[in-house]
């Protein structure tokens, strides 16, 4: 409770007497602080799913986002996604990213697994969002769905694993990221914008930072204006690991899938 409350205001998500309040108020309720800081004003459900992202290493992610394809929409059955409040939202070959609003529920998760014979990986989202994507992609239910139980107790999840080819050298050039996987769609068809934050020495891998979830495994174009030449270059990538660095922040490490020898010493010279 201690760490908790230190996270709380070292992260001036709620300043000391609020929580103080906060506490309070939780042991009239009896429920979460979580609970009671919302019911108190102090927080909204965003900011509490954000705090939550940030403590378990868990990606927060917008539905609206993404386009989700039909065959994975029917991976789990509508009733099973509105009493469970999850959502599928794309499939990589034997693994489907699942976005949760308890995305630390290991039975829910072990029986997903087992209904669609997928590995399953989790991501975080808010309920209203989650319900929200549900009547877009399936209708609206017949009757209203009352939500609840949306707040849970943060826990520690492993990083997704670095991937590391050689020494890295920093780069910062502003790029566009076009998505070139049918596996996994986008509201918007315009590309994403990012920054790269370095290269390999071998020019094999890329790090850029960006404000949208994109699964590993996923093949991609990078944009850039080549100004010497005044001429665009793309160069074909897959994202080896996407790892959230705050709410809407993400650092992405791309393998190269082109190794034109022009376009790595072009960047190269661009480090500093």
């Amino acid at each position: 409770m201690i760490d908790l409350d230190n996270k709380l205001i070292k992260g001036a998500w709620v300043a000391p007497e609020e929580l103080l309040k906060a506490r309070q108020d939780q042991e009239k309720r009896g429920k979460s602080i979580f609970c009671s800081l919302i019911m108190l004003g102090y927080m909204n459900h965003e900011e509490v799913f954000k705090f939550f992202a940030l403590n378990t290493n868990i990606p927060l992610v917008k539905l609206s986002d993404y386009r989700i394809s039909e065959d994975v929409v029917k991976l789990i059955r509508e009733d099973f996604c509105r009493d469970n409040l999850v959502m599928p939202l794309f499939r990589m070959d034997s693994s489907l990213f699942v976005a949760m609003a308890n995305p630390l529920d290991t039975d829910l998760i072990v029986n997903i697994s087992n209904n669609t014979g997928l590995d399953i990986h989790v991501l975080l989202a808010s309920a209203a969002d989650i319900i929200t994507a549900i009547d877009y992609y399936s209708g609206y239910p017949d009757s209203f769905f009352a939500i609840e139980n949306l707040i849970f107790e943060p826990q520690k999840l492993c990083n997704f694993p670095f991937y590391r080819s050689s020494l890295r050298k920093r780069l910062s050039v502003s790029v566009g990221l076009t998505v070139k996987d049918e596996r996994v769609l986008l509201s918007s068809k315009e590309a994403i914008p990012a920054v790269t934050l370095d290269i390999s020495d071998d020019g094999t891998a890329i790090g850029v930072k960006t404000e949208v979830f994109i699964p590993r495994n996923t093949y991609l174009a990078v944009n850039l204006l080549r100004k010497d030449v005044d001429e665009s270059i793309n160069i074909d990538a897959e994202v080896i690991y996407c790892r959230m660095e705050k709410p809407d922040k993400f650092s992405m490490g791309l393998r190269v899938l082109n190794k034109d020898k022009n376009i790595i010493n072009y960047l190269k010279r661009l480090t500093s």
